[in-house]
C-alpha cells in the first residue's frame, strides 16, 4: 500500500506515470528521488523542484 501511495503522491495522481513509478518497486523505495527523476526523463516530463515533490510524497505516504 505504501508503495502504491508513494508513486501516486509523486505521480500527482496521473495513473500513467503512477504506475510506471510503481513498477520499479523497491528500487522506488529505496531511493524515490533516483528512480521519480530517471522515469521522469525517461517518459520527457518535465517538473520543477522534484526533489521537494519526492520528499512531500513521501511524508504524505
Amino acid at each position: 500500500m505504501y508503495l502504491c501511495e508513494a508513486a501516486s503522491n509523486i505521480a500527482h495522481n496521473n495513473v500513467e506515470l503512477a504506475a510506471l513509478l510503481a513498477s520499479r518497486r523497491t528500487d522506488l523505495i529505496q531511493d524515490p528521488y533516483k528512480v521519480s527523476a530517471k522515469v521522469f526523463e525517461e517518459n520527457e516530463v518535465k517538473v520543477t523542484n522534484l526533489k521537494e515533490r519526492v520528499r512531500m510524497a513521501v511524508w504524505e505516504a
